[in-house]
């Protein structure tokens, strides 16, 4: 009996693509065709429909003031302004809202958010606002003239917060300001002295520099000194401007003598062409009140 022959079929002509396959190609392939599941982003709102969003904050459907809260945020600084007015909206549902927004935009490190809640009733939000500022040091160089302001905030940890927010952005500027005094306090008649130095650390000379002193009433002006020209009114010296070139640095002395007792604190300004504020500094000395003469046995 012959044997029966067996054809071999190559593994080429019996290959068959799984269905699996040909799902994985399609998939591959669509994003080159400008197809892909990341939606388009969302237009901005127009601001009638940010004034519809705001309404929608105090809506009865809980759905609906969700949504808006949401569409409110994503839209982000564009929408500050009617949010700051929302917070005074009669409807409590939309002022809470409203300060939500705010609080969250301010939590991300949105400038005009935070100087919304410097500018705010409430000293410990005031506070907050300033530290946060602080924290961005240089990107938040715009915030200096409000930060300014704020130093001279009635409350006192407001102002702290302020005035080392200010340092914190002023230390990223390339212009550097130290006032340094010898001594931390000073009997009445006593003389001491303020070094103001004013350095360019960066890589151009800055224009219009100059000084603005305002000696408390605590002390007399005695002399300034230094290579500097000055102009003195009263408590106030001004030192004319001048141009720094890069990696320099001037400065003056201002000498004084205490005239009564109390706690002294000398404030000093320097303007700088291209920066938005002026460059702060001060020094605190202690004025101590004179002894009392003893009187002579049998006197």
């Amino acid at each position: 009996m012959t044997p029966r022959r067996m054809r071999v079929r190559s593994s080429a002509s019996t290959y068959r693509p799984h269905l699996g396959y040909w799902l994985v190609l399609v998939l591959l392939t669509l994003p080159a065709l400008g197809w892909s599941e990341t939606p388009p982003p969302r237009p901005a709102p127009t601001l009638e429909e940010v004034r519809q969003l705001i309404r929608q904050l105090g809506d009865e459907h809980f759905a609906v003031r969700e949504q808006a809260s949401e569409r409110l945020q994503a839209t982000g600084p564009a929408a500050l302004p009617m949010l700051e007015n929302a917070t005074e909206s009669p409807d409590p549902e939309i002022r809470s809202r409203a300060w939500r927004i705010i609080d969250q935009l301010a939590s991300e490190g949105q400038i005009p958010a935070l100087l919304f809640q410097l500018a705010c009733t409430s000293p410990p939000v005031r506070a907050v606002a300033a530290e946060s500022l602080g924290k961005l040091e240089g990107k938040a160089q715009a915030a200096l003239p409000n930060l300014i302001k704020a130093t001279g905030d009635q409350t006192e940890f407001v102002r702290c917060s302020a005035q080392e927010a200010v340092k914190k952005i002023q230390a990223t500027l390339p212009v550097k300001i130290e006032v340094k005094h010898n001594v931390e306090s000073i009997d009445v008649a006593g003389e001491t002295f303020y070094r103001i130095e004013v350095t360019n650390q960066g890589k151009e000379a800055v224009t219009n520099v100059s000084i603005q002193a305002l000696v408390p009433d605590q002390l007399g002006v005695q002399s300034v000194q230094g290579p500097v020209k000055h102009r003195q009114d009263g408590q106030r010296v001004a030192i004319e401007s001048f141009t720094l070139e890069a990696n320099d640095s001037r400065f003056c002395e201002i000498h004084v003598k205490a005239q009564r007792p109390g706690a002294a604190r000398l404030k000093v300004e320097v303007l700088v062409d291209g920066l938005v504020a002026p460059l702060l500094g001060e020094a605190a000395t202690t004025v101590n009140a004179p002894n009392p003469v003893p009187e002579q046995p049998g006197k």
